[in-house]
């Protein structure tokens, strides 16, 4: 017998997931986006503090880390943390 997912259970494995993902990745960022597995603009957008437009954008240069499904862009959030900290250390190093 499958046993169905509730939002509260889904969002209860994904921040045990994402737990052992904290000490790689710094606690503002972790923190502040979503815990959602796969992000859409919207959520990317109020993320960077960005408009949704400059997301869209950003992705079809392949700026950001993305995926096209459809009409919709869709954000891994593992790909969006590494490629957070990566613009983040490339600052702080020079």
């Amino acid at each position: 017998m499958k046993t169905k997912m509730t939002h509260s259970t889904a969002s209860t494995a994904s921040t045990a997931s994402t737990a052992s993902t904290a000490s790689t990745t710094s606690e503002p960022a972790q923190n502040l986006l979503p815990e959602e597995e796969v992000l859409d603009c919207e959520h990317v957008a109020a993320w960077l503090g960005v408009p949704v437009t400059t997301v869209r954008f950003w992705a079809r240069l392949r700026r950001l880390p993305a995926v096209r499904i459809g009409k919709r862009w869709k954000f891994p959030r593992r790909a969006l943390l590494a490629w957070f900290e990566q613009r983040a250390a490339a600052h702080v190093h020079g």
